[in-house]
C-alpha cells in the first residue's frame, strides 16, 4: 500500500509540474502597423509583462518604421512580417475595389504568417490591430490555432471590418476589448468581449503649479482628421485675448493608410487661417509625453468620434495634469465629470473654449482635479493588474 501511493504522488507531482509547464506560452504577437502609437504602446507594456512572468514572445510586425526597434530595445524577440504597400495603404477610406483586391492579395502574408507561427510553435496568437485581426481571423478558418484579439477601436462603421463579428463568431475567436464601450458593440453583435482597460507603469507625479507666465496647453495624438485637433485650434482661437497662452501639439502621421496623410499641413495652415500660428508649435510624434506634461498646465482631447480608450488622457491624469476630454466612447469609464476632469460635448469648440477658461482662471481647482485624476488612475489602472487579466485570458485560451 505505502508503494502504491507513493506512485500516486509522483503521478500527482509529475501532473502538477505539466500544468506548470503549460502555464508558460509562447506567444505570438501580431500588429500591422510599422510605427509605434498609443496602441502599440499598450501593446508593449504587455508583452514586456508577460515576458517578465516566463512567457515565450514574439512580435510580428512590418519594417519600415520604429515599432521592430522599440520592441527590441525592451528586450522582445521580434521578425519582420512584411505586408504589401497595398494592404497597408487599405483602410476605411479605400475605395471598395482596391480594398477587395488588397484583401486577395493577402494570401502570401497568411503564409508568411503561418510559418511564423510554425517556427515559434506558438501556443496562441496574440493580435493587435484590425488587420491582423482580419488576417488572422481568416488564418484561424485553416489553422485552428488559439487567437486572441485586443480590440482597441470600434470597427462597426468600417465595411470590411465587419468580416471580424462573423468570423469571431465562427471560429470561437477569443476577444479582449479595451473599454466597456468598444466591449458593447461586439455584445450587439453576439461575440463576447473582456473588458480590460489599458493599465499604466507609475510614473512621478509633475511639479506643482508652477506657470507664472503664459497657460501651457497641450494636446497629443496620431495626426488623423478624426482626432480633433481642428476642433482645439478653434477652441484655441476663442480663447479671450487677456489670457495669454501656448498651446504645443505632439503627435505626427504615422499611419500609411489612405485618408491619414497630410493632416500636419492642413492643421498648420488652419493656425495661419485662425491667425494663432505664432502660439502654436508641433513637435512631431513624441513617444516619451513625459517632459511635456511636467510643463503643462492643461491637456486638451479633441476627438470628434467615440475614443475607443483615450490613453494620452490616462497618462496626463497620470502625471497630474487637469484633462478637458470630449464626452464619448471610452472617455467617461476614465474620468468622472468635474472630479477627475471636465468632459465637453465632441466638435464643440466653444464648449472646449469654455472649459479652458473655467480652469484656466481657478488654479487651485486645476491643481486639486490633477492630484484626484493621479490618485484615479494608480487606483483603478495598474499595469499590472491589467496583465493579470490578459495573462490568464492567454493561458486559457492555449
Amino acid at each position: 500500500m505505502p508503494v502504491c501511493l507513493g506512485r500516486w504522488k509522483l503521478v500527482a507531482v509529475a501532473c502538477a509540474v505539466a500544468r506548470n509547464a503549460r502555464n508558460f506560452v509562447n506567444i505570438l504577437a501580431v500588429d500591422p502597423s510599422a510605427s509605434v502609437g498609443g496602441a502599440q504602446l499598450s501593446l508593449l507594456d504587455v508583452l514586456v509583462g508577460l515576458q517578465a512572468r516566463g512567457h515565450s514572445i514574439l512580435l510580428a510586425a512590418p519594417p519600415n518604421g520604429n515599432l521592430l526597434a522599440a520592441a527590441a530595445a525592451r528586450g522582445i524577440r521580434t521578425e519582420i512580417w512584411n505586408l504589401p504597400h497595398s494592404l497597408r495603404r487599405a483602410g476605411q477610406y479605400t475605395n471598395r475595389l482596391a480594398l477587395l483586391l488588397s484583401v486577395l492579395g493577402a494570401i502570401r502574408v497568411l503564409w508568411s504568417l503561418a510559418g511564423i507561427a510554425r517556427r515559434h510553435h506558438s501556443h496562441v496568437v496574440y493580435s493587435n490591430g484590425i488587420k491582423s485581426h482580419i488576417l488572422t481571423g481568416l488564418l484561424r478558418l485553416f489553422l485552428w490555432r488559439p487567437l486572441v484579439w485586443h480590440v482597441r477601436d470600434f470597427v462597426s462603421h468600417r465595411a470590411i471590418a465587419r468580416l471580424l463579428f462573423p468570423l469571431a463568431r465562427i471560429t470561437r475567436i477569443s476577444v479582449i476589448a479595451n473599454s466597456r464601450a468598444v466591449a458593447a458593440e461586439w455584445h450587439r453583435r453576439g461575440v463576447p468581449a473582456i473588458v480590460v482597460h489599458n493599465g499604466f507603469h507609475f510614473q512621478p507625479q509633475r511639479n506643482a503649479e508652477k506657470n507664472s507666465g503664459r497657460l501651457q496647453l497641450l494636446t497629443a495624438g496620431v495626426l488623423s482628421a478624426w482626432k480633433g485637433f481642428d476642433i482645439v485650434l478653434r477652441a484655441c482661437s476663442f480663447l479671450p485675448e487677456h489670457l495669454g497662452w501656448q498651446l504645443t501639439i505632439c503627435g505626427g502621421e504615422i499611419y500609411e493608410t489612405d485618408g491619414h496623410l497630410g493632416e500636419r499641413k492642413r492643421l498648420e495652415q488652419l493656425a495661419e487661417e485662425l491667425a494663432i500660428a505664432n502660439q502654436v508649435t508641433f513637435t512631431g510624434m513624441v513617444e516619451d509625453l513625459g517632459p511635456y506634461f511636467q510643463k503643462s498646465d492643461i491637456l486638451l482631447h479633441g476627438s470628434v468620434r467615440p475614443e475607443p480608450f483615450g490613453r494620452v488622457v490616462a497618462e496626463a491624469m497620470l502625471a497630474g495634469v487637469p484633462v478637458i476630454a470630449s464626452r464619448g466612447g471610452g472617455i467617461p469609464e476614465i474620468i468622472r465629470a468635474g472630479i477627475d476632469g471636465l468632459l465637453y460635448p465632441m466638435g464643440n469648440a466653444q464648449e472646449l473654449c469654455n472649459a479652458i477658461c473655467c480652469l484656466a482662471e481657478d488654479t487651485s481647482r486645476r491643481s486639486a482635479m490633477g492630484k484626484t485624476a493621479r490618485a484615479r488612475i494608480l487606483a483603478d489602472f495598474s499595469l499590472d493588474g491589467k496583465i493579470d487579466r490578459i495573462e490568464q485570458i492567454l493561458i486559457t485560451s492555449s
